[in-house]
Formats: C-alpha cells, structure tokens, sequence
C-alpha cells in the first residue's frame, strides 16, 4: 500500500491503469512496458481496451502486487462502439480498483507517473497531468505543437486535462456516468468539466506523460480537424455554464500570429502551424453548423 503526505489523505487500495488501444502494435507494447516498471509501490492491474479491428489477445488477469513481479496487461473488449470515450469506459466497467488512471496506447509514461497521480488525488477527487513532445519526437515536430496545460483554463472556460494523462476515483467517475460517447474528441474534457461544475476537486498533478505526435500533414490535419468538431461539441454543452463562443487569450495569440505571418519561426514550424489553424478552424465550423451553434 503506498503512502500520501498530508493529513486525510486517500489511499486507493488497487490502481486499474487503463489504455484503449486501436493497433496492439509496438507503441503499445512500448507504453506496457513503462507502466509496468513505474516506481509506485502500490497495487496496480493493467487494463488494454481493445478498439480496433481483428480479435482480441488474451492475457493474464491477475491484479499487480508490490511484492511480485508485475503481470502482462489483461485485453478488454471495447469494440462495440468505436472512439476513445467508448474504450475507456469499457476499461472502467472492467476495472476492479477504486482509482482509475488513465494513459494512451501510442505516448510513454514517465517511471513517476502513477505516483504522482495517486499522490495528487489523495486530496481531490480527479486529477490531470501534463504532456510533454520532445523525447518521442523531432525538434520540428515537437515546435509544431502546443501542448495543453492541466493548470490552465481550457478553451477560456474551465482547467482541463487530457485522457491521455488522467486520474479520478472509481466512485466518482461512475457518478459522473463515465466518458461520453457521442464524440470522438473532448469527451475527456467534457468529464474533467463535468466534475468541477458538480462541485468535485480537481487538481493538475505533476504526473508526466511523453506525447507521441503526428508526423504526417495528413494525420495531422484530420486530428486538428476533429478537435475541431469536439471544441463546437463543447460548446453545445458548456455554453449555458458559462463557457465563451471565443477563447480571449486564443484569439489574441492568433490574431498577432496572423498578422506576424508567424513571424521568427522555421519555416516548417511555421506551415505546420498554418495547417493545424487552417483545419481546427474548419473543424469548428463543421462542428457549428453540426451543433446548430457558432464556435470559433
């Protein structure tokens, strides 16, 4: 059993870390591998949400024990419904412990990970690390992106984090009826915001995740595409709670990105910068008028 400092402190009794998975390829088996070794000293089990086409492997389920050699990951069937909100919440429904932490199949987790997630959630009830791009990935690509801050506010509303670095405790995830399925992205914030509009604590942990990015101008395109779509998906949801149709400080840093033309930088950063603005901005557009909203 691990220890938290602080007084009150919770202390989960059995972590379930689960991934959802599209290709059980290499990348996966590279993330099982670092969870496997984290330096947490509790028990933990490692749960694989199978998503994706062909059949699902089998492996061992035993829960991981501090005083044993930690087991293969045990493969769940998530392929009835397709997207990550989907996955997840078929690792959850087959999870056994009271703390839920969760990672994804194609990033690397830091040997701290899990403690430090654990640790942050013995006071608050869901937490969020932060995501970091350059030890999986180029220099260029690594300055191509922005990656989110579990600190600040998100889309000028509420702090969020990514499903790629999160934690939340079994019984408050399933008050929250768990992930949302009717969208493939900002379903993750769609929870974290969820939580705190209820009155749940969340806190950003200093839990570290390696962000593996896309390298391909057509993969990352549909990606921003459909973040795209997820931020007017926000919207309909969160408008009434107070949430902006405009980020503030987005649309400053834009408007002098623009008008600079994305000045000082590499010339590779600065086309892979127009074409992620050129396609979340599409997305958004798509997503108004799918959303019968105006998200910009």
């Amino acid at each position: 059993m691990t220890t938290v400092d602080g007084p009150g402190a919770r202390i989960p009794r059995l972590v379930s870390v689960i991934v959802p998975s599209y290709d059980p390829g290499a990348e996966l088996a590279e993330q099982l591998a670092a969870v496997s070794a984290q330096d947490y000293p509790g028990a933990i089990e490692i749960l694989v949400a199978h998503n994706g086409p062909g059949p699902v492997p089998e492996r061992p389920a035993d829960p991981l024990d501090r005083d044993r050699p930690r087991d293969p990951a045990r493969f769940i069937d998530a392929r009835a419904q397709r997207g990550p909100g989907a996955a997840r919440n078929a690792g959850a429904r087959a999870a056994r412990g009271d703390f839920l932490a969760f990672c994804d199949a194609d990033d690397l987790v830091s040997s701290s990970w899990l403690r430090d997630l654990v640790g942050t959630a013995g006071h608050a009830d869901i937490v969020g690390g932060s995501l970091e791009g350059t030890r999986l990935n180029d220099p260029g690509t690594g300055a191509c992106y922005e990656l989110p801050d579990p600190a600040a506010a998100h889309l000028g509303f509420l702090p969020a984090a990514a499903g790629a670095n999160l934690g939340i405790w079994a019984n408050v995830f399933a008050a929250l009826g768990g992930f949302a399925e009717d969208s493939r992205t900002g379903e993750d914030i769609s929870l974290v915001w969820t939580a705190q509009l209820r009155g749940y604590v969340y806190a950003p942990s200093p839990a570290l995740v390696h962000k593996r990015l896309p390298t391909d101008n057509r993969d990352a395109a549909r990606r921003f595409f459909h973040y795209g779509l997820g931020d007017a998906w926000l919207y309909r949801r969160f408008r009434t709670h107070g949430m902006p149709r405009r980020d503030p400080a987005e649309a400053r840093q834009l408007t002098l990105a623009l008008l600079r033309l994305f000045a000082g930088m590499d010339p590779e950063v600065r086309r892979c910068r127009w074409n992620l603005t050129l396609w979340l901005t599409y997305g958004r557009l798509t997503g108004s008028l799918r959303h019968r909203v105006f998200f910009m």
